[in-house]
């Protein structure tokens, strides 16, 4: 997904129309989609596979937006749950992307082992 559908599932999940403008374009939505994306970057620490750019532009696509759509709307999510100083909402949405980047890590390690068969095959 680019960052204008990415925009929209976020708008049509949060219920934030306000966040967009009358034909789809930014109008505070971006700032917690970008705000998810470092979130997301940070528990991902290191790795180059997931460390992706802020996005600017309707066309932008990073990592998250394009393999990973729903951890990045839930992290965007969490973000704007944070904005609102809701503690418990927050940490609900935090729990949902912990699990799905335990789910990727166990992804990411059968990737690598079938890499490794590979090579050594």
């Amino acid at each position: 997904m680019n960052l204008r559908e990415i925009r929209q599932n976020f708008v049509k999940l949060s219920g934030r129309l306000d966040l967009v403008n009358e034909y789809g374009y930014d109008s505070g939505a971006d700032f917690f989609i970008n705000s998810g994306i470092r979130l997301l970057n940070s528990l991902t620490g290191d790795n180059l596979k997931t460390n992706a750019y802020e996005l600017d532009n309707d066309a932008d696509e990073c990592y998250w937006s394009t393999e990973h759509p729903d951890v990045l709307i839930h992290a965007a999510l969490q973000r704007l749950e944070v904005s609102y100083r809701n503690t418990k909402g927050a940490t609900d949405w935090l729990t949902t992307i912990m699990a799905d980047l335990i789910n990727l890590d166990k992804e990411w390690v059968e990737e690598a082992v079938a890499d490794l068969d590979k090579m050594e095959g």
